[in-house]
């Protein structure tokens, strides 16, 4: 006859916290629309960037071809940040504010070439949301859920 005792296996199961539950459902949607859209951004980038290269060819210089690596990495870091939500990654909340903050400085730079791109300045309005609740379960993320199925 075996005795039970609080460090059982089932003791351990019973008061992990996913990851994936500490974000509320509007919070889940958000994530899949960033994955989605981060794809279509990508997919259209490259698209574009193939296009410029059947009409440009091999005649564009090199200001040209770093600027679509540099646009590619941008566009790859926007789905990467909310990739890394999603598979619960421990460094997810860390890299999403670098992340917010590169592109707070490009849609900021955007808008002060252009101060008639409103569109650009809704971009920064809209993840507030999304940032108040990272910085709230920044911690519980960090150092008290787990990743992975329960």
């Amino acid at each position: 006859m075996e005795q039970h005792t609080i460090f059982d296996k089932d003791f351990d199961a019973k008061i992990s916290i996913r990851r994936r539950d500490l974000m509320p459902g509007w919070l889940k949607v958000y994530v899949w629309a960033g994955m989605i859209i981060g794809i279509f951004m990508m997919v259209g980038l490259m698209a574009t960037i193939c296009y410029l290269w059947s009409t440009e060819g091999v005649n564009g210089s090199w200001v040209t071809y770093l600027t679509y690596v540099l646009f590619m990495v941008t566009v790859f870091s926007f789905f990467l940040k909310y990739y890394l939500m999603w598979v619960e990654a421990k460094q997810a909340i860390l890299w999403n504010i670098f992340i917010g903050i590169v592109w707070l400085i490009i849609t900021q730079l955007v808008l002060w070439l252009n101060f008639m791109s409103w569109v650009v300045f809704l971009e920064v309005l809209i993840p507030i949301p999304y940032w108040i609740v990272l910085f709230r379960i920044k911690y519980k993320w960090e150092h008290v859920a787990i990743a992975g199925k329960k």
